[in-house]
């Protein structure tokens, strides 16, 4: 803040002293100087008042550009016109605010209908099923995968050393025979395996009789798979290059012949590996063919939908904080601004006040001295005195702006103020309501059923 100039004061001692005003008054007096007659001062006494215009000019400088300072602090609050922009700002936050919600509420609205629907589709293959229980089936299904993958794995070793025993590419031709196995083995009898499972366990006693039928001819070619393949491992080994129709021809004279333990232990481990994959396969969704599928999909919408409610709640929370937040700041540094303001206005009234104090005291301090000059100046005359020695002199004020009334000024600006202050807390306490009521309006979607819906739809379509 810019302090008013204490104007230069002037010593009328030494100005007296310097100009040699007495001296000089008695001198010209005893001449009869000035005449009688003269109408204007001399030079004498012009001295006096030169000197004093030139401690005004010099004082008019100061206050100009003080006042200037004064001037562009104010302009620079500038506080009528930022009033009226924090007021707009204001209002927009609330609608800023509202069609935030508007916008989130219709996608989180869409994401409701899909669960509703996810809902209707489930309820409805459950009735149609006879379904009362819960599906079964595992939040992931990585354990079993890798169940799969190490059947796999350890039926290709497997059969790899069986294979490798008289094939013609050994160790290498044998695992890549074997890998062929492993993957009907494990793989498509597992899926078939399962599926025949699957069957037993329908709603549906047409399809549960099927699964019967299935399950004991699904046991009979898996049996017989893994005969044949003990039959290859054994013509294979006799190093002969028709060892496939050999073991065809094996198989389909007595399947059971098998002429080695190893080739038991074949046939064991084929069994076992394929069950064991179907039996995984199985466990990787509910039973019951659809119903997994559908549970899944209605989860996965709720997911959807509360994941989408929770971002929406917390985004609204950022912005209800953020704008809440930018409002107080803003009243803040407008009480502050408005404080400033205050000051400046008071200290540009004082320093206008000063100043005008100041040219009066240099018009007296003239007069002062002009009255040392003729006191002097009539002691020693014998011609009576001009008649302008009986008059003060009159300084000449230059121009300086009126500054109105300082109080007026004041209390319009604060009425401003306080009027975007008041709209202000409004605005906060608008912002706080809407978002309790757009809360409000999320949570009752959470509430909106399938009556609900086909109503609005009903009510939506033209006539």
């Amino acid at each position: 803040m810019p302090t008013a100039t204490e104007f230069m004061q002037i010593d009328v001692e030494k100005v007296s002293k310097d100009l040699g005003l007495v001296d000089k008054g008695k001198e010209r007096g005893g001449h009869g100087l000035p005449r009688t007659s003269a109408v204007e001062p001399d030079e004498h006494e012009q001295a006096v008042t030169n000197q004093i215009l030139g401690a005004l000019g010099l004082a008019k400088n100061d206050y100009d550009l003080n006042l200037r300072s004064y001037n562009e602090r104010l302009k620079g609050l500038n506080l009528d016109a930022r009033s009226s922009e924090i007021r707009t700002e204001a209002r927009g936050a609330v609608s800023d605010f509202d069609t935030e919600h508007h916008s989130g509420a219709d996608a989180l609205y869409r994401l409701r209908l899909n669960v509703l629907d996810a809902q209707r589709e489930l309820e409805e293959f459950k009735v149609d099923r006879g379904i009362r229980r819960l599906a079964h089936y595992p939040e992931s299904k990585v354990f079993y995968l890798g169940i799969i993958a190490l059947l796999l794995l350890l039926e290709v070793i497997l059969n790899g050393s069986v294979f490798s025993v008289g094939h013609e590419f050994g160790l290498i031709g044998g695992i890549g025979f074997a890998a062929l196995i492993a993957f009907l083995n494990v793989i498509v009898l597992g899926i078939i395996g399962s599926t025949c499972f699957r069957l037993v366990r329908q709603p549906a006693g047409g399809i549960r009789a099927l699964g019967c039928l299935a399950i004991p001819i699904y046991l009979v070619f898996v049996t017989g798979l893994s005969l044949l393949g003990a039959h290859l491992r054994n013509a294979i080994s006799k190093a002969t290059d028709e060892y496939a129709t050999l073991a065809l021809d094996t198989f389909l004279a007595n399947p059971i012949a098998i002429e080695s333990a190893t080739s038991v232990l074949f046939v064991i481990m084929t069994i076992a590996f394929a069950l064991g994959a179907a039996f995984d396969f199985l466990k990787m969704d509910d039973p019951i063919f659809g119903y997994g599928e559908r549970d899944r999909k209605l989860r996965l919408a709720e997911e959807d939908y509360r994941a989408m409610k929770d971002e929406l709640v917390e985004r609204m929370k950022d912005i209800r904080e953020d704008r809440v937040e930018y409002m107080k700041d803003e009243l803040a540094q407008l009480r502050e601004d408005l404080s400033s303001h205050q000051s400046i206005v008071e200290h540009r009234a004082q320093h206008y006040s000063r100043f005008k104090e100041y040219m009066t005291y240099l018009e007296s301090t003239a007069n002062l001295l002009i009255a040392r000059y003729r006191d002097a100046n009539r002691t020693t005359r014998k011609d009576a005195e001009p008649t302008y020695f009986s008059k003060s002199w009159s300084m000449e004020r230059p121009f300086a702006a009126e500054l109105g009334d300082t109080s007026e000024d004041i209390a319009s600006v604060r009425g401003k103020v306080e009027e975007t202050s008041r709209i202000l807390e409004e605005c906060i306490a608008e912002l706080e309501t809407h978002y309790v009521d757009h809360i409000h309006r999320y949570n009752r979607i959470d509430e909106l059923t399938r009556e609900e819906v086909k109503d609005a739809q009903a009510h939506q379509r033209p006539e």
